[in-house]
């Protein structure tokens, strides 16, 4: 893989690019904003300078600014210290209310604002949970998905301090239970809140978004 510091150089040519499109330059300005957040000191302002500079473009493709949306959210929730949660769940809730995005950046945003829920002090599971659920019930996602959804609910009950072990079980048996999984089939004692101690989380599933391709 190229060096984040060769990365930078070679999208910054690309967006100061005469006659380049409104497409390359989101993906470049992008492609940047991630390199500038791997880099071994992570340059978070330039990265969300990049992200906001692409959120900001009224013609911007609707799935570049999903990209750039869910990156700033990134770094708002997993780098910043101490986090900004309401600012990495706005950013995922533009995505999942975006006309037009693709279903694999709005499945991406609701996982991330459902590790966003988790890591809230004090959490808050029902809201991780029925973002997770929302996946396991969208017909058009793939089945892997799916299954991560439902492995999040599960890590999400087992890291509670106080563990809901009936949740946590109930999620796993639909991992291993296929027709309880299916496209629109969520099992209801996973999808309805638990009445578990929700005071706090130890730890809350996160993932990172897809690269543009």
């Amino acid at each position: 893989p190229v060096p984040p510091e060769n990365a930078i150089a070679d999208y910054t040519r690309a967006i100061e690019m005469d006659g380049a499109s409104v497409d390359t330059l989101c993906l470049a300005l992008n492609w940047r904003g991630e390199a500038y957040r791997t880099l071994p000191v992570p340059e978070l302002d330039k990265a969300v300078a990049d992200f906001t500079q692409v959120i900001g473009l009224d013609d911007a493709p609707t799935d570049r600014m999903a990209y750039a949306l869910i990156g700033r959210g990134i770094v708002s929730g997993l780098y910043l210290d101490p986090p900004e949660f309401e600012s990495e769940v706005a950013d995922y809730t533009s995505v999942i209310e975006m006309d037009g995005v693709s279903t694999g950046y709005r499945v991406k945003a609701l996982m991330n604002r459902g590790g966003s829920y988790g890591r809230y002090d004090p959490p808050q599971i029902d809201l991780a949970v029925a973002d997770y659920t929302t996946i396991i019930h969208m017909a058009e996602v793939p089945e892997l998905e799916r299954i991560a959804a439902l492995a999040f609910i599960g890590v999400t009950y087992h890291f509670l301090d106080t563990p809901d072990p009936d949740g946590e079980i109930a999620a796993y048996t639909a991992l291993i239970d296929p027709p309880r999984r299916g496209a629109g089939v969520g099992p209801q004692e996973v999808c309805e809140p638990r009445p578990a101690n929700r005071a706090q989380s130890r730890h809350a599933p996160s993932i990172a978004h897809p690269r543009d391709s």
